[in-house]
């Protein structure tokens, strides 16, 4: 069903609706199971992605089955398990580094879940593997934005 219902709006977005400029990402809870089960497909997906709030950034699971769709990966809504400030992004980038280097972005959830209310939110957006509003990459180095 969730197959069927995910390529039906492909479908009505891009060819009933024309909107051909659309990014189409594929991503499952990390702490379910048979993530790849409900993939609609290579044709109907830019980006396989997970979501995933944890308490350990280096046991997050799905990673290897993800990326052996050949699409590029993303950790698409990330935070901690509790809402308690206690988790330490700077951990999460070293467990990207070290463990999930396929990984092409994050987004971090909002209040609680946000790096701000935890700790470790300038080692994550200090780090020389992230990119920041004013950088891009260039292909060999970072170069600042001119606006």
């Amino acid at each position: 069903m969730y197959k069927r219902l995910y390529t039906k709006i492909y479908h009505y977005m891009t060819d009933t609706r024309g909107l051909d400029n659309l990014i189409w990402v594929y991503a499952p809870d990390a702490n379910r199971d048979y993530k790849t089960d409900f993939y609609p497909g290579d044709s109907y997906v830019d980006i396989v992605g997970l979501d995933a709030y944890f308490t350990d950034a280096y046991s997050i699971p799905g990673y290897d089955e993800l990326t052996s769709l050949n699409k590029p990966f993303a950790f698409t809504e990330v935070g901690p398990q509790e809402t308690n400030g206690s988790l330490d992004y700077a951990l999460f980038i070293n467990a990207i580094r070290e463990k999930f280097s396929k990984t092409i972005y994050f987004l971090a959830w909002n209040d609680g879940w946000s790096p701000a209310a935890n700790k470790g939110a300038a080692n994550l957006y200090n780090d020389s593997w992230m990119l920041n509003k004013g950088e891009i990459w260039n292909g060999d180095s970072l170069t600042p934005v001119v606006e």
